[in-house]
C-alpha cells in the first residue's frame, strides 16, 4: 500500500493537506457535505487549480469496519485527467503520534471486481448523456468551487464584428 498523500484534521471538520499523484501534485481540502443518506458522500474532495480556484477531484465516505469496531474513511479520486478511478483510505501516518494526521493511503484495485458494463465496458450502460452541470447558487460547494470554464477562444482568431462590413 502506497501513501499517495497526507492530510490533517481541522477544527473545521475539514480535512486539509496534499496529495502527490502522478496527474496531481498540490493542496487538496476534504469539505464536508453534511448528507445524511447512506449512499451520500461524507466529504467533497478539491484541488487547486491550474487557473486559480478549487476544482472537484473526488468524494469520500465514512464507513463502518468489517468487524464492526468503529469507522474509517474511504476515499475515491475521480476527475478527466485520471485513466480510471483512484480509491484509497485514510489511515495513521508513519511516525506519526499527532492522531488529527493522516496518511492518503492507496487501494489497489481487485482484478477479478466487477466494474458493470459489457465486457468491463465502464460506458456500456450510460445509455444517453447527462445533462451539464449548472452552479446552484444556493449551494454552499458551488458557491465554494464554481464549475470552472475555458477562457474564450484561449487567443485565436477573434469574431468578426456584428457591422453592416462584416455581413455578407
Amino acid at each position: 500500500m502506497a501513501t499517495i498523500g497526507t492530510v490533517t484534521r481541522r477544527s473545521d471538520a475539514t480535512y486539509a493537506g496534499t496529495l502527490q499523484l502522478k496527474s496531481y501534485t498540490g493542496k487538496t481540502l476534504f469539505r464536508p457535505t453534511g448528507a445524511t443518506g447512506d449512499k451520500a458522500p461524507a466529504y467533497r474532495i478539491y484541488g487547486a487549480g491550474d487557473h486559480g480556484g478549487p476544482f472537484e477531484m473526488g468524494a469520500a465516505w465514512i464507513k463502518m469496519r468489517t468487524d464492526g469496531q468503529g469507522t474509517y474513511v474511504s476515499v475515491k479520486l475521480d476527475y478527466p485527467e485520471l485513466p480510471a478511478p483512484i480509491y484509497a483510505t485514510l489511515g495513521r501516518a508513519a511516525d506519526q503520534d499527532d492522531d488529527d494526521v493522516f496518511a492518503v493511503i492507496w487501494n489497489r484495485p481487485d482484478p477479478n471486481r466487477v466494474t458493470g458494463g459489457i465486457a468491463g465496458d465502464p460506458f456500456a450502460g450510460l445509455g444517453g448523456m447527462a445533462a451539464p452541470a449548472t452552479p446552484d447558487p444556493l449551494d454552499p460547494i458551488d458557491a465554494m468551487a464554481p464549475i470552472e470554464t475555458p477562457k474564450a477562444r484561449r487567443g485565436k482568431l477573434a469574431p468578426v464584428e456584428d457591422s453592416e462590413e462584416g455581413r455578407a
